[in-house]
């Protein structure tokens, strides 16, 4: 029964919407097509241009006058006007044998310029209460799911930068491979940013920016991927102690500074241990930390077991706290600086050497570093990125 109602009302209201614009639009009607410059994706749209006249609202109004309630003729307007302008890329998925990615960049960029102009011809047809029209969220409210905390404006703001930066990525002329033997230098400053690194900090607020780089960011996703069992309040606590080090929007620094950061990964171990634990810290810090990569890497030829391999880097952990400890004593104190050094170094490998053999150490740390006591440790300059970033 309920079926029918609504089938019968669905032919009421697209009676009463044909009638309507035979009677007010039949003269208006032409072929409005879409080109895609770089595609040759032409789409003809037989469509139906409202009229739009200075009160704004006029087919609004004559359709209430129809009989139809607001909510319906708002509908009814919304669905004529995604029908008028709607295209299609249909011929570019179809040409499986080629690389259409300008192709569909031009696509991409021209269903934004249909949802603006959708957005403006609904608020000269019904006025500014058109941006909050739950029936219009499609267009006005673009980014609703993702970032249901982002105002219209600001939803729609973000959009533009998401897309401009996705199409000039699939629009960037691809890089010759080279024939020599020596690898090229890249420069990063001409590397295409990644839509999760895009600074939005120009366009919203700040506590909208903090929301959306809590959701987007590298190390947002390596939170989420770290395994760790969060809370809502744990995981914004514990973005919020390491946000500093992983920075949505890095600034271009000198990666072999020789100076050791103010504050490392390492040095938040110990507040991450009070707020998750010491199992959910290592779990994170194993995540984050690249040089548990390169543990992992060098245990591969071990047959270390997870468990042996966690054992290590918790190992390494408190022998770099206390070499960087002793590398910041230095600067005031040299002597004392390089004696905690070496000290550090040496706990390591008895340690290692403890838990997991004498092998095991010499494979993870180098034969060398059984003759730390007799040797001037050798301190590498520290890049700035001591942790990983995106």
């Amino acid at each position: 029964m309920k079926v029918v109602a609504i089938l019968t009302l669905s032919l009421i209201l697209n009676a009463g919407l044909s009638v309507h614009f035979l009677l007010t639009n039949g003269a208006g009607t032409s072929d409005t097509s879409f080109v895609s410059e770089n595609s040759n994706n032409t789409v003809s749209e037989s469509s139906t241009t409202l009229e739009i006249t200075s009160g704004g609202n006029s087919d609004f109004q004559a359709l209430i006058d129809l009989g139809l309630s607001k909510a319906q003729a708002k509908q009814l307007i919304f669905q004529q006007l995604k029908d008028t302008y709607r295209i299609s890329n249909s011929k570019i998925e179809n040409t499986y044998w080629k690389n259409t990615n300008a192709s569909k960049a031009d696509y991409i960029l021209q269903k934004q310029a249909v949802q603006q102009q959708i957005r403006d011809e609904l608020v000269a047809l019904i006025g500014q209460s058109a941006r909050d029209e739950p029936s219009f969220i499609e267009v006005f409210r673009p980014l609703q799911a993702q970032f249901p905390f982002l105002t219209s404006q600001e939803q729609i703001a973000v959009q533009k930068i998401q897309i401009d930066h996705q199409t000039a990525i699939m629009k960037a002329p691809k890089v010759e491979a080279s024939l020599s033997p020596f690898p090229q230098r890249t420069n990063s400053h001409h590397l295409p940013m990644s839509p999760v690194s895009v600074n939005v900090n120009s366009i919203l607020s700040d506590q909208s920016a903090f929301e959306y780089v809590l959701r987007t960011s590298f190390l947002a996703r390596q939170l989420r991927e770290s395994d760790v069992e969060f809370t809502e309040e744990s995981f914004r606590k514990a973005y919020r102690l390491l946000a500093d080090l992983f920075p949505a929007a890095p600034s271009v620094i000198d990666r072999y500074q020789q100076r050791l950061p103010d504050k490392t990964l390492v040095d938040r171990r110990e507040d991450l241990d009070e707020l998750l634990g010491a199992m959910n810290t290592l779990k994170i810090m194993s995540t984050l930390d690249p040089e548990f990569q390169k543990l992992q890497l060098k245990a591969s030829g071990l047959n270390l077991d997870e468990e042996q391999i966690m054992t290590a880097y918790e190992i390494s952990l408190e022998a770099r706290m206390a070499i960087f400890d002793g590398i910041r004593t230095r600067e005031d104190n040299p002597e004392v600086g390089v004696q905690m050094i070496r000290q550090a170094a040496n706990n390591h490998w008895n340690q290692l050497s403890q838990q997991l053999g004498d092998e095991v150490a010499e494979q993870l740390l180098g034969s060398s570093s059984r003759r730390a006591n007799s040797q001037q440790p050798q301190v590498p300059t520290f890049p700035a990125n001591i942790i990983k970033n995106n």
